[in-house]
């Protein structure tokens, strides 16, 4: 069961199975988080990138041994990140999503990635809601909106012992945990990868090159948020009322190419 939206963007309303989410004819919107984390070395923003090959069919493996399934962390809103400080269940009553997506983005973080010294809040960045909508396989359709979180990791973290894991349920309905190798690339590097080859890239991280690539004030801004040039303000790019965040002129900011 996870939380649905009385529409996009709005209000978390009640659980559902996967099935009621993805009804063909009448679906309801669902959430995720997709998580940028990010490392300042060397002056220059890395961002974290898992490889989840390891989860690809043994036909991919032989045909391609080196065979790459690049992602961002994170995964779906989840009935525990509904809950409040008291303990309590606060579904069916509505909710505003964005309670639920910062506790999200906390909980898949620190699932996922290992290595990290701990959470600190302030470090943790709401920075943008994309949509996603189109038909599932093998039947359905899929409304999700995700919200983009940026995670800065301290200066004190090594990002060469950071490790991810993930699980997932295998075919005969088994819970599988597993470590995924670690890259840290600059987002130019992220970039090539796409252009080389994009079907290598999973959910998270291709929705967030796409739209990054739609609407490229969306690249000033996460590297404004990152040098704390600007504050806070969680932005859907596909609402009209956000182009004038999303035109700020960044006087302060000086993006070189050696930092994407």
């Amino acid at each position: 069961m996870m939380p649905g939206l009385d529409q996009p963007g709005g209000n978390i309303i009640g659980l559902f199975t996967k099935d009621q989410l993805h009804n063909s004819e009448n679906p309801i919107a669902h959430t995720s988080v997709i998580l940028i984390v990010a490392a300042k070395r060397n002056n220059r923003w890395l961002f974290l990138v898992k490889d989840k090959g390891a989860m690809a069919t043994s036909f991919h493996r032989i045909k391609n041994p080196r065979f790459t399934m690049l992602d961002f962390p994170g995964g779906h809103v989840e009935l525990q990140d509904c809950i409040d400080s008291q303990d309590c269940v606060r579904i069916p009553e509505k909710i505003p999503v964005h309670y639920a997506f910062r506790n999200a983005g906390k909980r898949e973080l620190l699932e996922e990635v290992k290595g990290i010294q701990g959470f600190y809040p302030e470090n943790l960045i709401e920075f943008c809601e994309i949509k996603y909508e189109g038909p599932t396989f093998p039947i359905g359709y899929n409304v999700e909106m995700s919200e983009i979180l940026i995670y800065i990791l301290p200066e004190t973290v090594n990002i060469k012992e950071i490790k991810v894991f993930d699980e997932w349920i295998d075919t005969l309905g088994a819970v599988v945990r597993r470590a995924f190798s670690v890259q840290f690339k600059t987002w130019t590097e992220i970039d090539a990868l796409y252009d080389q080859d994009h079907h290598q890239f999973m959910d998270g991280l291709k929705r967030v090159v796409e739209e990054f690539r739609a609407v490229p004030a969306l690249k000033n801004r996460l590297y404004a948020l990152l040098n704390k040039e600007i504050a806070e303000t969680p932005v859907n790019p596909n609402d009209p009322n956000a182009q004038s965040i999303l035109s700020v002129s960044y006087s302060k900011v000086h993006i070189e190419k050696t930092d994407f």
